[in-house]
């Protein structure tokens, strides 16, 4: 098979896309435990127990952090969990290609 050979090109696969790829690789494993641990824990009827609307006591009000709801924690995981959705589509094996360190999707 005939190669590319550019300086160019050969440069953005290896600094920018094999980078990224490694990094989507790696939010990729953290999803799958923050919503395994979300899971595990029973946050949810934690959270539907005590009130959604609800702020959580994570230490923010004193911290200057901005203050979190229970609803913000449901809207956080939905969303790792559609991204997680997305990448498990057909994404991996894209991701996996590229992988300087082993990836196992």
């Amino acid at each position: 098979m005939a190669e590319i050979d550019n300086p160019q090109l050969r440069s953005f696969c290896n600094d920018s896309l094999r980078r990224v790829s490694n990094q989507l690789a790696d939010i990729d494993q953290k999803l799958k435990g923050i919503i395994a641990e979300y899971n595990a824990k029973n946050l949810g009827t934690i959270i539907s127990d005590a009130g959604a609307s609800n702020f959580v006591t994570d230490g923010s009000a004193t911290d200057g952090r901005t203050r979190v709801t229970g609803d913000d924690v449901y809207n956080v995981v939905t969303l790792l969990t559609e991204l997680q959705t997305f990448i498990t589509q057909g994404r991996r094996d894209v991701l996996a290609k590229w992988q300087v360190n082993a990836y196992q999707p």
